[in-house]
């Protein structure tokens, strides 16, 4: 007896000693992701003036302010947005879901683009409620470009909750502030069924 107990004694360590190597090598990939990987309910806060990488991992997230230049900002699949992305300088963002849970803070918007902000989105999708406000009159938009920002959106959609994706009301999916030119704004091998327009923007190879 006393040598079957020695040997799960034995056995009981090798398990100890994998459980520790396979926790420090699941560390060590997630640590390589992106210098910064956030689990559902963090709040995006940037480290560094430049050149940060950030990962959100699936589940739902806060809205936050774009102000790392050059910043790399990339999801998973699952990865949603429910409140209202500022963007303030150069930056990328991609797989991204942008969703408006009819609360003041995105309701109007999603995402918006501010003086000084070149935003990059790649694969992101644009997600307002059928009943929220829309019309060009309030500026209203799933992603507005204030006057001196600058917005290109490659291979993203634009919709509302519902199954065919169309708002209730007209107005803009994408507006660009009318100061900017009409090259400040625009949308490439994206979807759009919400039945809304772009606003002072350019569009190719975008269906409806």
């Amino acid at each position: 007896m006393t040598r079957v107990f020695r040997q799960l004694d034995v056995l009981r360590d090798l398990h100890e000693q994998t459980n520790d190597t396979t926790d420090a090598r699941q560390s060590i990939i997630v640590d390589n992701l992106a210098q910064r990987v956030l689990l559902s309910g963090d709040v995006l806060m940037f480290d560094q003036n430049r050149d940060e990488s950030v990962l959100f991992t699936s589940g739902v997230f806060p809205g936050f302010t774009v102000a790392s230049t050059h910043a790399d900002i990339r999801g998973v699949p699952g990865a949603v947005i429910n409140g209202l992305v500022r963007i303030q300088t150069t930056c990328t963002l991609e797989n991204l879901h942008f969703k408006s849970t009819g609360d003041e803070s995105n309701a109007k918007v999603l995402v918006q683009v501010e003086a000084g902000g070149l935003a990059i989105f790649k694969n992101c999708t644009f997600e307002r409620l059928s009943t929220d406000l829309s019309s060009i009159a309030d500026e209203t938009a799933h992603l507005r470009v204030l006057e001196g920002g600058k917005a290109r959106a490659f291979n993203c959609t634009f919709r509302s909750q519902t199954v065919d994706g169309a708002m209730l009301a007209g107005g803009a999916y994408a507006f660009n502030d009318l100061p900017n030119p009409v090259t400040d704004l625009s949308v490439v091998a994206s979807y759009n069924p919400s039945t809304l327009v772009i606003q002072n923007g350019s569009e190719t190879a975008v269906v409806t």
